[in-house]
C-alpha cells in the first residue's frame, strides 16, 4: 500500500487549520462528512439545515450558551454538542486569538469569529456542497487548479 504524501506543507492560520494534528486534510473531510450524515438522520432537509446554520452562525453567544448547557432538545444543541469535540482539534488556535485581539476589534465579526462559529461554518460548506453536487457536476465548464 501506497502511503499518501501532502503535495504541499500543511497551513497552520491563526483560528483554525483543516490539517488538525495531520499533514493531510483527509481526516477533516471525512470528519465533516460523518457529522454531516449523523445531522441528516435527525434532520433530512438540507435547505433547512442550512438555513438554520446561516441563522445560528452570527449568534456567538446562543452558540456559547447552547454549548455549556447542553440540555436542549434541539436541533442547534444537538448539532453544536455533536461537533464540538470531534472539530475542536481545527479550531484550537482560536481562543488565543481571540484573547490577543484588542478590544476594538472584538466587533469585527471577521476577526473575532469563535471555534463554535467555524464549526457551523465548516458544516454550513458540507451542506451547501451537497446541495449543489448535481448541478455542479453536470456544469459544463468548471473552474480547476490543474487546468
Amino acid at each position: 500500500m501506497k502511503l499518501l504524501k501532502p503535495e504541499y506543507s500543511p497551513v497552520i492560520g491563526k483560528t483554525y487549520s483543516l490539517f488538525g494534528n495531520s499533514d493531510l486534510t483527509l481526516e477533516y473531510f471525512e470528519t465533516i462528512r460523518m457529522l454531516a450524515d449523523r445531522i441528516l438522520e435527525r434532520e433530512p432537509d438540507i435547505n433547512y439545515l442550512v438555513d438554520n446554520l446561516n441563522k445560528f452562525s452570527s449568534h456567538k453567544r446562543a452558540l456559547r450558551k447552547i454549548l455549556e448547557n447542553k440540555v436542549s432538545d434541539n436541533l442547534m444543541s444537538f448539532i453544536i454538542s455533536l461537533t464540538d469535540p470531534c472539530l475542536k482539534k481545527y479550531t484550537e488556535n482560536t481562543e488565543e486569538h481571540l484573547r490577543m485581539l484588542p478590544v476594538s476589534r472584538l466587533w469585527d465579526r471577521r476577526l473575532a469569529t469563535t471555534g463554535e462559529q467555524y464549526h457551523i461554518y465548516m458544516l454550513e460548506i458540507e451542506f451547501t456542497n451537497r446541495l449543489f453536487a448535481a448541478d455542479f457536476k453536470r456544469a459544463k465548464f468548471r473552474l480547476s487548479e490543474s487546468h
